[in-house]
């Protein structure tokens, strides 16, 4: 290659920023997506634990509830998580209130739930949450979650709050006026029936 043709080619650097820029810019835009769509995937997790938490603090400074308070804060989860969008398909909400036996062993007094069928859970979890005669209220939430921008994953996510909140003014809270579900015996002033 002759002298002049090989000065001409290395000064000659009008497309280099141009394929530069097309190296680049996939990357950078895989990289932006990505971080738009972990943001949103926190931000609706934080907004959900934080709904979870409120049910269970809400219900746990009653005395009584009633079927109807589950409604309402089952409907107000769209409100609730703002930047959300929450659909009644999409959230399970599942409120037990777990007694305890003069033994100490775990009893399901009642056990209410709204959205698709309730996830199993063993009353074992709940040992040693309470004194015998006392109750405590088991919340589990779980929200199907699919962000606006879904570029890292085909699918959404479940998200799943599990917590357990000792009645504030009462030992047991009642639902719909009972303290336990027809066929429960369990006496929530100290000792098992």
């Amino acid at each position: 290659m002759p002298i002049s043709i090989r000065r001409t080619w290395r000064s000659d650097v009008r497309g280099l920023a141009a394929v530069e820029f097309a190296l680049i810019a996939g990357p950078l835009m895989v990289l932006m997506m990505g971080t738009f769509e972990v943001t949103l995937r926190m931000q609706a997790a934080d907004e959900f634990e934080r709904y979870a938490f409120q049910v269970g603090d809400v219900f746990s400074r009653g005395k009584n509830i009633t079927s109807g308070d589950l409604d309402i804060l089952y409907k107000a989860a769209d409100t609730m998580m703002q930047q959300t969008k929450v659909e009644n398909d999409m959230l399970d909400l599942d409120v037990s209130s777990i007694g305890f036996q003069e033994d100490g062993e775990a009893i399901l007094l009642w056990r209410r739930y709204r959205g698709s069928k309730p996830p199993e859970f063993n009353l074992k979890d709940a040992h040693g949450l309470a004194e015998p005669g006392e109750t405590v209220l088991r919340i589990s939430a779980t929200l199907r979650y699919t962000p606006e921008i879904n570029f890292l994953t085909a699918s959404g996510a479940d998200m799943t709050r599990l917590s357990y909140f000792k009645p504030r003014t009462t030992r047991a809270i009642s639902v719909d006026g009972k303290i336990a579900d027809p066929g429960i015996s369990w006496d929530f002033y100290g000792t098992a029936r």
